[in-house]
């Protein structure tokens, strides 16, 4: 009898032992998956150059001229409920509520640009989907969670994987990849401020926004919608939108720097830079109450791009979104010159924390 008891208990003991590990294993991938502890580890070992890590286009004349289509060539590769369950999916990693506003696409860049409408969900659940950026996730059972569902939807996620690598490979061109229908490719603007100083404000995006959470974006970050579709240049009026919304300013004027396609999540985006009048501290209180601050930023830093060291320490952080890095990269090549950056990127190396050495504006 005390054998039969015996084998009872090693059995049990060695599933004890089986779940434990099995439950650890969960636990461990779930957290290199879903904590941002793997987008992280990429961004500070991957020091590719900031003008490397994004497909640039050349840009019709300004002012631009904008053709809206009637209808979009967009065609999503998945069926209505695997969309929604991948938007529901999308909602709980980052703990908040999407909103499917009606976004703009860009169709094509030459011989003009052309544009149609498409919902954010879209844009989520094809390029966002197909070239994921960081999305962290707080907590042990929220990330066990997010693990269980993406498994289940993983077969939706691969072939909208398999439709935006169209050939077997990264689009090697905007063109390229604005041609693939298969891409919602919702057009976002990026605008980078400085003030009289040339002190430039960058925003440290919340946990709980659906881009680049948890990392350095520019001053201001947004989408362009259907409403800016109205003013004849719908980019340039999407810019000054989101300034007003962001950081309740009213900038005199913006510079069109770039049209770029960060190589992480493959998404348009126009790059606007300006200057503020006077010093960014004239302005803190007036940004921390602008309607969408608290929402989207957890604190707005600044960064002296007149400091050479300064700027190529931030820049090889892994602390900035993609284009946000390449506009600081356009900001310092303009004060320094394309060599005394290409020198100073090669020679320097990140520690840890120095990027935290930046001003904070708010908090």
């Amino acid at each position: 009898m005390s054998s039969f008891w015996d084998g009872v208990a090693q059995n049990l003991v060695a599933d004890v032992l089986l779940a434990s590990l099995i439950t650890a294993a969960a636990i461990v991938y779930s957290y290199w998956r879903f904590s941002g502890a793997k987008q992280h580890l990429a961004n500070t070992l991957l020091r590719r150059r900031p003008d490397r890590r994004v497909l640039v286009s050349s840009l019709p004349d300004q002012p631009l001229a904008v053709q809206v289509n009637p209808s979009t060539p967009f065609g999503s590769p998945l069926t209505n409920e695997e969309r929604a369950d991948l938007v529901e999916f999308y909602a709980h990693v980052n703990g908040s509520t999407p909103f499917n506003g009606r976004a703009v696409r860009l169709d094509q860049v030459t011989p003009r640009l052309a544009v149609s409408q498409v919902g954010f969900f879209d844009l989520l659940t094809t390029n966002f989907t197909a070239y994921p950026d960081n999305i962290p996730v707080a907590g042990v059972f929220r990330r066990l969670a997010a693990t269980r569902r993406w498994l289940r939807l993983r077969g939706a996620m691969e072939r909208v994987s398999a439709a935006a690598d169209v050939g077997g490979s990264r689009p090697r061109s905007v063109a390229a990849a604005l041609s693939n229908t298969s891409m919602a490719n919702v057009v976002a603007v990026s605008v980078l401020l400085a003030d009289d100083a040339g002190r430039v404000a960058v925003a440290y995006r919340a946990g709980g926004v659906a881009v680049a959470s948890g990392r350095y974006s520019a001053t201001v970050a947004g989408t362009v919608t259907d409403t800016d579709l109205e003013e004849p240049d719908p980019f340039l009026e999407a810019a000054l939108r989101e300034t007003r919304e962001e950081i309740g300013l009213d900038v005199p004027a913006l510079s069109l720097d770039a049209l770029v396609m960060p190589l992480k999540k493959m998404q348009p985006i126009f790059c606007y830079s300006g200057t503020v009048v006077g010093r960014w501290e004239e302005y803190a209180s007036l940004i921390a109450s602008a309607p969408s601050f608290r929402q989207e930023t957890a604190r707005m830093d600044l960064v002296s791009v007149g400091d050479l060291n300064e700027l190529t320490r931030l820049l090889q952080s892994g602390a900035l979104s993609e284009t946000a890095a390449y506009q600081l990269w356009l900001r310092g090549v303009a004060v320094h010159g394309e060599i005394p950056m290409q020198r100073s990127w090669r020679k320097k190396r990140y520690t840890p924390g120095q990027h935290r050495g930046l001003l904070t504006l708010a908090s």
